[in-house]
């Protein structure tokens, strides 16, 4: 029999289900023997894990940072199969060491290149055969390498892969067969599906999702079907890919115990004058049925929530989104496509933010859908985001700080940005998948 996801609330038994055995505390940097301090860096023993690093300058600009080190292409996998008739999609209940919720559901694979290759003598990655080697029947649907979070790496990247099995797949434990007409509904759920898994649903094929329920003409969703099934403009995709880089910014490295702004204890790394707003902590983790089932880590603890934003308007019967291009330090491409505004966790509300909060109330601004979702839990202990779509009355341009920065795009623009590799921030990623649950 498959082990199927049938409803929402199949979902939330599973997850609490897995927590069972989970447990995560603080220890002192002493406690660990696995990290250390080596050439500047702070780094794990193996040598194939992240790296903690010291930036000193940014494009020529003076910097006190601290950013995670791991230029290695991370590797996300989706298996879609038919499943009791219904396209269904493979995903695992996972633990994570910083998620907030403990548990949530990930794509089929999500592994760093540590993990798959047993650098730290773990059990193998299932299903990765699917993905790295032929597989009668196998479809590759698609296939892109996309960025991480700017703000907090140094020029990692994530490999996005989503295949279409065509064959009898058995779940592992702790894999689920969600269906198709699961997804509209568990996108708008909290704390229920990770950003991976959240990062896959916005580059997988949209159709056959929407097309899973039908709530009547003149709906936030109507208005979505419209403006996915329009042309894609090139004028309007030419101006937005001509303002990402092709290079990264220039990064200066340093030694990390020299950065002015931070003091090292054997309990924490404090960030002095809230520059980032976090502090580095390290921890004992103990998953039961993970790779490896208990390990030492150090994780990043930011001291406030943060905020996404994705703005839309209807126009001429289509629904609209307002997006941003600017830049990250530590991006790949120094550039990408975000949503219409982004706060980090532990960052403070300065006045662009004000700005964007008082056009959103000119604009007569509407939250129609939000969520909390935890940052990936393998590097960030509890960080949480506010994700928020606001539908506009749209008669105004926003006037930021930049507003030739900003752009209207159609839903057929934004699949199309989503699918481009290197192109779009993992933000604006994750937030995509939630316009699935409109109505």
């Amino acid at each position: 029999m498959q082990q199927k996801l049938s409803s929402i609330s199949d979902m939330k038994t599973v997850l609490e289900m897995r927590k069972g055995g989970f447990s995560i505390r603080n220890i002192l940097f002493s406690e660990c023997e696995a990290w250390d301090f080596n050439e500047g860096a702070f780094k794990h023993k193996s040598h194939g894990y992240f790296d903690f690093v010291g930036v000193g300058s940014v494009n020529e600009r003076p910097v006190n940072r601290i950013y995670l080190y791991q230029p290695q292409s991370a590797f996300n996998g989706l298996l879609e199969s038919s499943v009791d008739g219904e396209a269904s999609f493979l995903i695992q209940a996972r633990t994570e060491p910083g998620n907030e919720g403990m548990a949530q559901f990930g794509p089929t694979v999500q592994s760093t290149p540590a993990n798959y290759q047993r650098l730290h003598g773990g059990r193998s990655t299932p299903y990765l055969k699917d993905f790295f080697s032929y597989q009668p029947g196998g479809q590759s649907i698609s296939e892109s390498t996309q960025l991480d979070l700017g703000e907090r790496y140094i020029h990692k990247t994530k490999r996005l892969s989503y295949i279409r099995a065509n064959r009898e797949v058995i779940p592992h434990e702790n894999y689920y067969w969600l269906p198709t007409s699961v997804i509209p509904e568990a996108v708008t759920e909290s704390l229920l599906l990770d950003t991976d898994l959240r990062s896959m649903i916005s580059v997988m094929p949209w159709g056959d999702v929407l097309n899973t329920y039908d709530v009547g003409s003149s709906t936030l969703l109507s208005f979505l079907r419209a403006s996915l099934d329009t042309p894609v403009r090139g004028s309007v995709m030419g101006e937005i890919t001509s303002k990402i880089a092709s290079f990264s910014l220039p990064v200066c490295l340093c030694n990390l115990e020299q950065l002015e702004n931070w003091q090292f204890s054997d309990e924490k790394w404090s960030d002095v004058n809230s520059d980032q707003g976090f502090s580095v902590e390290m921890f004992h983790v103990e998953a039961p049925g993970r790779e490896v089932e208990q390990w030492q880590q150090p994780l990043i603890n930011s001291h406030s929530q943060g905020r996404f934003v994705l703005v839309c308007r209807i126009r001429d019967g289509l629904l609209e989104l307002l997006l941003d291009v600017h830049n990250e330090a530590g991006l790949a491409t120094g550039s990408a496509v975000f949503p219409s505004f982004l706060r980090y966790p532990g960052e403070n509300a300065d006045e662009h933010e004000e700005r964007f909060d008082d056009y959103l109330d000119s604009e007569a601004g509407q939250l129609i859908l939000s969520t909390t979702e935890s940052e990936e839990g393998g590097r960030f202990y509890r960080d949480i985001n506010s994700y928020e779509i606001i539908l506009i009355d749209g008669t105004q341009e926003f006037d930021g700080i930049d507003s030739s920065s900003y752009y209207w795009t159609r839903v057929s623009e934004l699949k199309k940005l989503l699918n481009l590799s290197n192109c779009c921030s993992i933000q604006l990623r994750c937030i995509a998948s939630l316009l699935l649950g409109l109505k």
